[in-house]
């Protein structure tokens, strides 16, 4: 008889269940203009603007030719909405007075119009232009033309034929030359599924064409966290950041509240700041080593200078932990360069972003963590303007862009802006802030982002004296002008720097009211100054070269000073409110006793950081040095790091260079480069099968396996000679392979056993038309195996522990 040896059930589910994001299919349409060049409706029937909702939104971008022939095509478009086709269809008509409209060309005879004003047509998504743009963007040749146009209304009527409140949207002007403007808004409550159409008024005076690109699908998850931008990621470069996410102790807004380290056990406070360790000298080079800039990634600071040691200037990097430990040698990320100077860095949250001189031209580049450089220099040099002297550039990462702007002559001085994508590729035209004819000097820009707006300070003329101004840029609207003049009085300014928490600004500066003194502005959400200009320094000697930074509850600023000795100046720290009242005294953080200039300040939750130019090293030579500043120096959670280094001290088990531990789903290690996410350690699921290496997966980069198998249940015989089972509860990998033994002895499956089958699989069925000897039966057992070194199942279990059997074959 035949005997099954092991019943086994198994319920098998996926792992993972992997969702494919959906290809972004962009419908591309090109309308061909003809005469009249009289505002017309768009020709829906020779030009269809239909497309099917493939979400809540979608993206409709407008592009044209600004010259043509030597003439300015003056193309506008008005009157625009997005209704569902059935609708656009109920409501089609001839519109009364525009006969000229409605024969050949630009369209079939009565070409039926749209009528905005019957029931059940509101404008849900576009609000007309004859209201404002305020959606469209307006930093790529478009701008918002407020006049009157004799035009179909949306509630144009057989009553009120035309409309005379004025208002378009235009794309390009006579002085932008011969460029292709562009302009685009995005819109949402969609549904999808539905058929939709574009509808809406347009006019140039000359031929010409509009190209159409409807992109259905406009949200992106470029970091991988699997929170889109439309869904309120906001900073889609770094998976460390996004709605939902926990907020750690690291200068930074994880969960894109708008609050930084709002988490109660952060530090932003720094109501008993003091400096910790000694200084650091980072460089050690021969010749000039100046104009460092500073940034904080989450885990240490990266900073940036210029650099003579070849010969010529490069850009150089390297970083620091918290801890104050330089890592690694200094890296050059231009390599060999002529004249590339006056560097700024921010960190994206995946990547460095860094701006530069270079040899007249403005520079961006891209590196990771370590200073490897990422893609190719970038030159931001607008084609239409080449302007002189580009310098002193800086710039500001929103969470999707990259705000960008320098001091350059273009017929007159300039401050110049563009947006850049993280690669640099351009998002807008060059907007000159300003133009300012009659200042001849540097006017040092400096930007800052409000999570809405960017907010630039600069030294400018007024008054017949350098003052420092301020303008607000709308990354889609462009400057808010005119510009603040945030100073008044004859005395002259210098150096300014900007920082936002969250909403308003903060501008700090030289100033020569007195002696060269330390003052700061609070600046409105709107860009008005709000109170009078605050002294922050009173002191003799110089107070000069300030930096600026928001920790989520107060400002810092730090400036060099020589009131210790007269031309030796030192580094020096205080604090600002939210209010713009200055918070204790004056700290001396340096006491080198050469020149201490130059400093930038950056904020790592619980601690600055401080980078500057020093000549102390008695070589006379001009080194960078770093210093850290802690705030508040407890050891909350008692692992003997204080909050001013450790990453995050709620935990005892968290902090630089503590041991990964298994089961505690954290990255215990502040210094790893993932921190605080799990890539890189034993806890992460690399291969995304659901088991980590503390899960004893077998091969974490092999999603098909991650386990030896379990016992297979339930063989049974189903006929004479066919047999079936079940497959382990727990399989091991995502499709095994088995070997069947049948023995005449139902205790020797080793030596008496017989190897059915070898590697089959993965169907849990055989056969054996093998006939027991009279009055003898024949027993069987199944095992389970898959790839992991140890990947051989068991036969089965007894009283005696694990079924011994032979190998097969």
């Amino acid at each position: 008889m035949r005997l099954a040896h092991r019943l086994v059930f198994v319920f098998a589910s996926l792992a993972a269940l992997l969702v494919p994001i959906r290809a972004r299919a962009d419908f591309m349409k090109t309308l061909d203009r003809r005469f009249p060049t009289e505002y017309c409706p768009i020709d829906n029937d020779d030009n269809d603007l239909t497309f099917t909702a493939a979400s809540d939104r979608v993206t409709i971008r407008v592009q044209a030719n600004n010259f043509s022939g030597s003439s300015w095509n003056a193309n506008r478009l008005d009157n625009f909405t997005i209704v569902p086709k059935a609708t656009f269809d109920a409501h089609r008509i001839v519109t009364p007075n525009y006969g000229i409209c409605f024969v050949d060309p630009p369209g079939p005879a009565n070409y039926p119009g749209y009528d905005f004003s019957a029931a059940g047509t509101t404008e849900t998504f576009f609000d007309q232009f004859d209201t404002n743009a305020a959606a469209w963007d307006l930093t790529n040749h478009a701008w918002w033309d407020n006049v009157d146009f004799h035009a179909s209304a949306p509630h144009s009527s057989s009553a009120n034929p035309n409309d005379f409140s004025g208002g378009a949207l235009a794309l390009g002007r006579q002085e932008d030359g011969a460029i292709q403007a562009q302009s685009d808004v995005t819109v949402t409550g969609l549904t999808p599924g539905t058929l939709y159409v574009i509808t809406g008024w347009w006019s140039t005076q000359n031929l010409n064409t509009l190209t159409f690109t409807i992109i259905t699908n406009p949200c992106h998850d470029n970091d991988g966290d699997g929170v889109t931008d439309c869904a309120g990621d906001c900073n889609d470069a770094d998976p460390k950041i996004h709605p939902g996410a926990a907020e750690v102790c690291d200068g930074r807004d994880n969960d894109c509240n708008g609050l930084i380290d709002d988490n109660a056990a952060c530090v932003k406070v720094c109501s008993t700041p003091s400096k910790i360790g000694s200084d650091l000298r980072v460089t050690n080079a021969q010749f000039d080593s100046s104009h460092a800039s500073i940034a904080w990634n989450g885990v240490d600071y990266g900073m940036v200078w210029h650099d003579s040691r070849n010969g010529d200037q490069e850009i150089w990097f390297t970083h620091i932990t918290p801890a104050g430990v330089k890592v690694a040698p200094e890296v050059s990320v231009t390599g060999s360069c002529s004249d590339c100077t006056n560097p700024r860095v921010v960190w994206n949250g995946s990547e460095y972003g860094a701006v530069w001189s270079h040899n007249g031209a403005i520079s961006f580049r891209r590196f990771d963590r370590n200073g490897t450089p990422i893609g190719t220099e970038v030159p931001l040099l607008d084609p239409a303007n080449g302007g002189t002297s580009p310098d002193e550039p800086d710039l500001v990462w929103t969470g999707s862009e990259y705000g960008v702007v320098w001091d350059q002559f273009v017929n007159q001085q300039q401050i110049r802006f563009v947006r850049i994508d993280r690669t640099g590729n351009t998002l807008s035209q060059y907007i000159h802030v300003t133009d300012d004819t009659s200042f001849n000097g540097n006017s040092l820009p400096r930007i800052a982002w409000s999570g809405s707006k960017y907010g630039i300070a600069w030294r400018g003329n007024g008054s017949g004296q350098s003052q420092i101004f301020f303008e607000l840029v709308d990354p889609r609207q462009g400057p808010t002008l005119p510009a603040t003049q945030v100073t008044t009085h004859t005395s002259g300014v210098n150096v300014p720097t900007v920082a936002s928490n969250g909403s308003e600004f903060g501008v700090a500066w030289e100033d020569f009211q007195t002696f060269a003194e330390i003052y700061y502005q609070r600046i409105s959400a709107a860009g008005a100054r709000v109170g009078n200009p605050v002294r922050i320094t009173n002191a003799a000697g110089i107070s000069s070269d300030p930096s600026i930074a928001w920790t989520g509850s107060e400002y810092g600023v730090v400036w060099d000073d020589d009131r210790t000795s007269s031309g030796n100046p030192e580094i020096w720290f205080t604090r600002i409110s939210s209010a713009g009242a200055k918070i204790g005294s004056d700290i001396q953080l340096t006491t080198l006793g050469d020149q201490s200039v130059s400093p930038s300040l950056g904020w790592g939750g619980g601690k600055y950081g401080v980078a500057w130019s020093d000549t102390s090293n008695l070589t006379g030579d001009v080194e960078i040095y770093f210093l850290r500043e802690g705030c508040n120096c407890v050891d909350a959670d008692g692992d003997g790091q204080s909050s001013c280094v450790d990453c995050d001290d709620t935990r005892a088990t968290v902090f630089g260079g503590a041991t990964q531990l298994c089961g505690d789903g954290l990255n215990n290690d502040c210094n790893s480069a993932s921190w605080p996410l799990l890539a890189g350690t034993n806890e992460a699921d690399n291969d995304g099968d659901g088991f980590s290496v503390c899960m004893n997966d077998c091969n974490d980069a092999n999603a098909t396996i991650w386990a030896t198998p379990g016992e297979v249940r339930l063989l049974m015989a189903t006929s004479k000679t066919t047999f079936i089972w079940s497959a382990p509860s727990a399989p091991g990998a995502a499709s095994l392979l088995y070997d069947t033994l049948r023995s005449p002895t139902p205790t020797n499956f080793t030596t008496s056993a017989t190897c059915v089958e070898t590697n089959d699989g993965p169907n849990t069925t055989f056969t054996d038309a093998t006939n027991p000897a009279v009055g003898a039966g024949l027993y069987y057992l199944v095992r389970a195996e898959d790839a992991c070194p140890s990947g051989q199942g068991p036969l089965g279990f007894s009283t005696a522990g694990v079924i011994a059997g032979r190998t097969c074959p």
